[in-house]
């Protein structure tokens, strides 16, 4: 079982809540354990968290099956388990019909049964939220991609019967200039779906961690990167001090990617100028990555990382709005922190914090600049 979960028992019967309480003390595990004598938990309570409610079936002037659609809006994220004086099947039929995770006489209650009853309510109100989270971004996935997809498309279908023109017109510079258009779609296209699928593939998990060193994966986010770099003249300053770090170095070389093309696309008119800096402090892995550009309104910093989110001074600029969300989701994968905090005197500072390998390294600041 879980550590520091917390139960409430809804039940009018004071002996039968002084029973319940022992047997989930005696369960091995500490609950934190709350008491209710009638529904009126549901407003007294109704402002708390709980992993898992014992509702029972006889309660003053509502049955516990006619309060499981209340309790469940009231706590959705709690494993409901009704509890009866007397077994019953069709009672037990119906609570999970109406959303309750188990049943159990209280006759039957032993602390083996409950700690097994807790354990698969809990793991089962986990993985419905992920089958939920995962059907959202689903739905809104498809959304974005009916959506943003149009345009290229409609520029690819233009530009194809435009080359076709100008070939019959023999204008063959005009053509070719139509074909450079034609590619830009293409991989505005392609970007945008290689964008949504590796959102998405976070959530199949990643490969185990392994001990990597933090200037490899700098360099394979540079690397990455070698094109857009060079095309903007971006500057990329970087102070690397050297440690390894427990991770999946494909998904943590994404996260600097991401990162680092970000401060590049909102650099606004002039030459992004960036400076990533790698270092070790209170027992952690923390990495910035500074840029002078558009910066971020501090009314948004909070909700920079939700996905989809573009921000209000940067609507104008290509993406899907995914970026950040799945910096945030890598970084959440490996138990770790990300923040973002206005830069000076303008522009915006990504923070990263991550736990470190045991052998990291106490070595002093390195400096290397890249200019491109």
């Amino acid at each position: 079982m879980e550590q520091g979960l917390t139960a409430l028992i809804i039940d009018d019967d004071r002996g039968d809540r002084m029973q319940f309480r022992r047997l989930l003390r005696d369960c091995g595990h500490p609950l934190q354990v709350q008491e209710a004598e009638d529904l009126d938990a549901l407003n007294a309570h109704g402002d708390r968290s709980f992993d898992v409610i014992f509702l029972d079936n006889l309660l003053p002037g509502q049955t516990g099956l006619e309060a499981l659609e209340d309790v469940r809006r009231t706590w959705p994220d709690a494993a409901v388990i009704l509890i009866t004086g007397q077994g019953d099947e069709a009672i037990a039929k119906t609570s999970i019909q109406r959303g309750a995770t188990d049943y159990i006489p209280k006759s039957n209650a032993t602390a083996p049964a409950l700690t097994r009853m807790i354990e698969r309510g809990v793991e089962k109100i986990r993985l419905l939220r992920e089958i939920e989270a995962h059907r959202q971004e689903l739905e809104t996935f498809s959304d974005v991609l009916v959506h943003d997809i149009k345009a290229p498309i409609r520029a690819v279908t233009f530009l194809s019967e435009q080359i076709g023109e100008a070939l019959e017109g023999r204008d063959i510079d005009q053509a070719a200039e139509f074909n450079l258009l034609l590619d830009r779609s293409i991989h505005q296209m392609s970007d945008l779906v290689q964008s949504l699928a590796s959102h998405l593939r976070l959530q199949r998990g990643m490969a185990p961690h392994r001990p990597v060193p933090i200037q490899d994966i700098v360099g394979t986010a540079v690397t990455a990167l070698a094109v857009d770099i060079g095309e903007s003249g971006a500057e990329i300053e970087t102070m690397v001090e050297p440690f390894t770090l427990p991770c999946d170095p494909a998904q943590m070389a994404q996260l600097l990617q991401n990162l680092l093309g970000n401060a590049m696309k909102y650099s606004a008119p002039d030459t992004p100028r960036i400076t990533l800096t790698a270092q070790v402090g209170e027992g952690a892995a923390r990495i910035s990555i500074a840029d002078l550009g558009i910066g971020v309104p501090p009314e948004q910093a909070s909700r920079v990382f939700e996905p989809f989110r573009r921000l209000s001074n940067g609507a104008d600029q290509p993406g899907t709005g995914l970026g950040l969300a799945t910096c945030q989701k890598i970084v959440e994968r490996h138990g770790g922190r990300i923040w973002c905090a206005p830069n000076t005197p303008r522009g915006t500072v990504f923070h990263v914090t991550l736990p470190l390998a045991e052998e990291a390294e106490d070595a002093p600041v390195g400096n290397a600049r890249l200019l491109h």
